[in-house]
């Protein structure tokens, strides 16, 4: 048998009141098979709207279960864990909505603080349940509430994390292949990206997915990057339909060995120049097409595309126009001031007062066979 002894005043108004006089105790005695006290009214019906001081019940059957491991069941007469809600019911715990004006109250959800030197803070973890298979895990969702009791999912889902731990910020992330794991992003009008990685590449894209074979997210083009055994990738894809497989052309690659490989053309809006050791070994101009190189070269490296005097005169005009610099301009270590760019002619003069190599040549030809005819007739006389 167990007994259960309440205390109270033996005068007044709703007190419990003594069997006697000398007596200020009332004893309610329980069957030892039950542990149960059961509280009726003057009919012998269960009695409603009983409860303890600070707390209020109108439950008519068990709404609070305290096991003999101190665990708390709400709901549930079998808790299993120190709080343990109906499994079966969709529950929201939370603050109570601000029904008359004002901001809503702060709620932080914590692990416990270490006390004491080296002891350190409990984890915090949020976990989804399990289902019969790995298959049928819950997902963990973040968002926004309007404060409805009653709202389930929330009004708006802002992350996603899926039953294979891949993160949609914005979006429900699609259904990565398994030897993926994915961060993707999203927005209310459709355009998503993701970062991805493998057992042997990290990557991140534009409209795709991983399942079975790369794949449109939505009816658009879509792009890749990912970097792998030291080298990088990029990729490119026309447009296809939704969930329709991708076929990628790469654009470019940069190999472990730094050599870069590109399929289409590269356009420069204002020129460029190749350095080595911080100087320029290649120049090319963007409005004129021209390119410099220095060091050697061979004519075959290049179309044949040389300008050709018209006239005798104007070959050894040309040739005559070169000249060197005054001597208090001259550097005899710097190549680059030694010739008079300015006094040469027209013909062989580029906009930027650089030589048409070319065009010095033919007149070049042109001179020496003019010279050699004139020395045979002279060996001739």
């Amino acid at each position: 048998m167990s007994t259960l002894t309440l205390k109270g005043a033996t005068s007044g108004s709703s007190v419990l009141k003594a069997p006697d006089s000398g007596s200020n105790e009332v004893t309610f005695t329980m069957p030892a098979s039950t542990g149960t006290l059961l509280t009726t009214d003057g009919d012998g019906s269960s009695l409603t709207g009983v409860g303890v001081d600070g707390i209020s019940s109108s439950a008519n059957a068990t709404a609070i279960t305290i096991n003999s491991s101190e665990q708390v069941g709400i709901g549930t007469a079998s808790p299993q864990t120190i709080l343990s809600l109906d499994e079966n019911t969709d529950a929201i715990i939370g603050l109570n909505r601000e029904t008359s004006g004002g901001n809503g109250g702060d709620l932080q959800v914590r692990a416990g603080a270490g006390k004491g030197s080296g002891n350190a803070g409990g984890d915090l973890y949020l976990c989804s349940g399990t289902g019969t298979s790995s298959a049928s895990v819950g997902k963990i969702q973040f968002g926004r509430s309007s404060g409805d009791d009653s709202t389930m999912p929330p009004d708006e889902i802002w992350t996603t994390i899926d039953s294979s731990g891949n993160v949609g910020i914005g979006v429900t992330p699609e259904a990565w292949d398994s030897s993926r794991t994915a961060i993707q992003l999203g927005t209310s009008s459709g355009g998503s990206a993701a970062l991805y990685s493998t057992h042997d590449a990290v990557g991140m894209g534009e409209n795709f997915y991983n399942n079975s074979g790369d794949k449109y997210i939505n009816t658009s083009e879509a792009t890749q990057y990912y970097q792998t055994d030291g080298s990088h990738v990029w990729k490119v894809a026309a447009s296809g339909s939704a969930d329709a497989a991708i076929s990628w052309t790469t654009a470019m690659t940069i190999d472990n060995a730094g050599d870069i490989g590109v399929t289409g053309k590269i356009e420069i809006g204002s020129g460029f120049e190749f350095h080595s050791n911080n100087e320029s070994r290649m120049t090319i101009r963007h409005d004129t097409g021209a390119v410099w190189i220095d060091g050697n070269c061979s004519a075959a490296s290049f179309t044949d595309r040389t300008p050709y005097p018209e006239t005798l005169q104007l070959a050894y005009d040309v040739i005559n126009s070169h000249q060197k610099l005054p001597e208090n301009e001259y550097k005899a270590d710097d190549p680059s001031k030694q010739l008079d760019h300015s006094k040469l002619n027209e013909y062989v003069k580029e906009e930027d007062n650089n030589r048409n190599m070319s065009g010095v040549i033919s007149c070049l030809v042109e001179v020496i066979k003019d010279l050699s005819a004139k020395v045979k007739t002279l060996e001739e006389a």
